[in-house]
């Protein structure tokens, strides 16, 4: 008996957790949807020679759903470290080009606030494997943190190597700033769960509370610790190290590190983008045309089957979410026919969970883009897939 009511117990947590996936799921999808036109229509208005005052009010928009955006990844980032559902992938990373990049996305952030952004990498670093997305984000964390808790003065970003062997690499990684600081009391308390400790007109700085909880979390996943050196009204000092395996090869093609193609490579390539949503068609065919592209439009997946079966076309952009036949079916059925099956496949979704990607790839997609996407991003993946099918 005791044993059927363990068995018991186990199968309600499984239907909780299915239940809680389901709902962050749907929340996501719901949210990113709206958020994916916002996102869209004022990258595009920014792009048509908007007037000064235009261009300001654009900006601040553009600004308010980053951080809505951000709110909503924190969350989803936070659900699944806390089930023990984020696994590191081992990639080629160039450090050095990974902090310049970030220098560079976060300088206009840092001049808007009348501070200096400054970057300062040791030449010796080598190129390590790694996750770049978690380390990406977790440099992420901390840079627009101190970058929002600094008024005047300055950030610095800095890397050097502490040691290394013929195939490992110790590196530290330190932003610090002349901010607001912290009460050496209080520094632990920075890093618990939807905690904002009121520096300053902290609530007024915005965030969910759970950027540090994330960034600590995934240091702890490699094995290291997030460490703090503040004090009021001097400033923080935030700094880790990373015990990374040396990267011997190049990139692989199609993975982030590889160069994309000018998109005016392939100007009048044929698109098809299937997506149910009005608006979201309204978006992506606008930059689709944009670049040169012709798009032509499936509204759910039986029509795309219909389409592609009676058209020829040089990719498809694929949205998961659609009533009747999903993306994920949808595109295995493209995958079993001989005529059509070489055509890439890329997804175009709003779900973001943490199985997605892998079920995109599994059922024969080349790539994922997230909505609301980055222009830059998806115009890169597309170049990247139609130069694929080139080289074949």
């Amino acid at each position: 008996q005791a044993q059927s009511h363990l068995m018991e117990t186990r199968q309600n947590l499984e239907t909780a957790m299915q239940a809680k996936d389901q709902f962050l799921a749907t929340m996501s999808h719901e949210i990113r949807t709206p958020l994916n036109s916002i996102v869209g229509f004022t990258h595009l208005l920014l792009e048509s020679q908007p007037t000064e005052d235009q261009e300001q009010m654009l900006r601040t928009l553009q600004f308010s759903t980053t951080n809505l955006l951000a709110l909503i990844n924190d969350i989803l980032d936070y659900e699944k470290i806390e089930a023990n559902r984020i696994d590191l992938v081992e990639l080629h990373i160039n450090l050095t080009g990974m902090l310049e990049d970030l220098h560079r996305g976060f300088e206009f952030e840092a001049e808007d606030k009348g501070i200096k952004l400054l970057l300062e990498v040791s030449p010796e670093i080598p190129a390590v494997r790694g996750d770049p997305v978690r380390i990406t984000q977790v440099l992420t964390n901390l840079i627009g943190n101190a970058i929002k808790f600094t008024d005047e003065g300055d950030v610095r970003i800095e890397a050097r190597v502490v040691r290394e062997t013929i195939d490992r690499v110790l590196l530290e990684i330190a932003i610090s700033d002349t901010g607001i600081g912290i009460n050496p009391h209080d520094v632990e308390l920075i890093f618990e769960r939807f905690t904002q400790l009121n520096r300053g007109g902290d609530h007024e700085r915005g965030g969910s509370g759970l950027g540090l909880t994330i960034t600590r979390r995934l240091l702890e996943l490699y094995g290291s610790e997030l460490k703090v050196d503040s004090s009021p009204g001097k400033g923080s000092r935030f700094y880790f190290q990373l015990d990374l395996q040396k990267s011997t090869q190049r990139p692989d093609p199609g993975k982030p590190d590889r160069q994309a193609p000018p998109i005016q490579n392939y100007q009048g390539a044929r698109i098809l983008l299937v997506e149910d949503n009005e608006i979201n068609i309204m978006v992506a065919r606008r930059y689709i045309q944009n670049w040169g592209l012709h798009c032509v439009v499936a509204r759910n997946g039986e029509e795309a089957l219909q389409v592609v079966a009676t058209d020829k076309f040089d990719l498809i952009l694929m949205d998961l979410r659609m009533p009747g036949i999903d993306g994920y079916e949808t595109t295995r059925r493209i995958k079993e026919n001989e005529a059509y099956r070489s055509i890439p496949v890329i997804a175009l979704t709003a779900n973001v969970l943490v199985d997605t990607r892998q079920r995109a790839l599994e059922c024969g997609m080349v790539d994922y883009v997230c909505k609301p996407f980055d222009p830059v991003d998806l115009q890169q993946k597309i170049a990247i897939a139609l130069e694929s099918v080139r080289e074949e």
